[in-house]
């Protein structure tokens, strides 16, 4: 299942591609990137529920940029430019992920409790901040995506992926 047309799907050589920072003063491609970001969230918010929250990486669309957004229903967007993971928990905790880029299928993924980011927000200024729970499991998802890495690299085994009706089919019992 496709979400969007302009979502790059798995089997894509760019979703394995690392993303270049933007240089802090590229405030154009900054904006037209973010931009770019949240109207395609706005589009497949459309068309799916993701109350639980969402994101995208700017190589989703195709654009090897390090630039993220991530929606949660109880803070709206947050973007983030040239995010880096400084420092995480020791402490993990495994959950149901899955992704834009290959929508039909679903994997338990390990994550960090904890995941500690510098990054530059949309108006520019460089931030550092520590994120916990969804917001961490969602962001570092994204941070993966300008990474190269799929969430599929974190799995326990890849061969353990499910298919959205067999995850649909557990989640109701």
């Amino acid at each position: 299942m496709i979400l969007h047309e302009n979502i790059r799907q798995l089997g894509d050589p760019i979703l394995r591609g690392k993303s270049e920072p933007f240089e802090a003063d590229d405030y154009i491609g900054i904006q037209k990137t973010l931009n770019a970001l949240i109207g395609m969230l706005d589009i497949v918010h459309q068309r799916y529920d993701f109350s639980w929250g969402s994101g995208m990486a700017a190589v989703q669309l195709g654009i090897l940029k390090q630039a993220c957004v991530i929606w949660l229903p109880e803070s709206g967007y947050e973007q983030f430019i040239n995010a880096q993971i400084v420092g995480q928990s020791k402490e993990t905790n495994t959950a149901w992920e899955g992704c834009m880029s290959f929508f039909d299928k679903r994997g338990q993924v390990p994550r960090p409790n904890w995941i500690e980011v510098e990054y530059l927000d949309e108006k520019g200024v460089m931030k550092t901040e520590r994120f916990e729970d969804k917001k961490a499991r969602i962001l570092h998802h994204e941070i993966d995506h300008t990474n190269g890495v799929l969430y599929t690299d974190h799995m326990d085994d890849p061969k353990d992926l499910m298919d959205i009706e067999a995850y649909k089919k557990l989640k109701q019992r």
